[in-house]
């Protein structure tokens, strides 16, 4: 697992960086990877070697945004993400965590903030209006992250997003 995932971070196409982490969630989904385990751990793996990977591939990061969105809780009303017993958000959000604690602080940010570019890109709506964001706090949770990760205070990061196209 480890190894295609840095194939995959390695190659500079598009359809790489995405297909890659399709077929591994599918094989989460369908239990012969396990989700909690080998690929949470093998994620963090990756996420710590990035900063080595951009070196030679520039996008590599782009991967884990990949798995992040294919790894969301499959919600009614979202056309994506994992259906899985037992996955929900806040399954979701502490692997993501853990996941972007292994890598760099401002390389997690660019991370998460793509992660949060495709979502809106896939269910043609901002994050803020979106059911699984709006409930329980989740969008104030995601900016004080940003805020840490990027260094940044609430106002700064809120016009950043902004200029992502980013509606938290």
């Amino acid at each position: 697992l480890d190894i295609l995932l840095e194939v995959a971070a390695t190659k500079d196409q598009a359809n790489v960086t995405e297909l890659a982490p399709q077929v591994v969630v599918e094989l989460a989904r369908s239990k012969k990877v396990n989700l909690q385990g080998s690929l949470d751990m093998a994620l963090q793996e990756l996420a710590s070697k990035l900063e080595a990977l951009v070196q030679v591939n520039e996008n590599a990061w782009h991967v884990l945004s990949n798995f992040l969105l294919f790894l969301f809780p499959k919600t009614r009303n979202s056309a994506y993400g994992l259906l899985y017993p037992g996955w929900n958000f806040f399954t979701w959000w502490q692997m993501t965590e853990k996941i972007l604690g292994a890598a760099d602080r401002f390389r997690a940010f660019d991370i998460l903030v793509l992660v949060l570019q495709m979502m809106q890109e896939r269910s043609g709506l901002v994050i803020n209006k979106q059911q699984v964001w709006i409930d329980a706090g989740r969008t104030k949770k995601i900016r004080q992250v940003l805020c840490q990760w990027g260094e940044m205070d609430e106002a700064s990061i809120v016009e950043t997003l902004s200029a992502y196209g980013v509606e938290l």
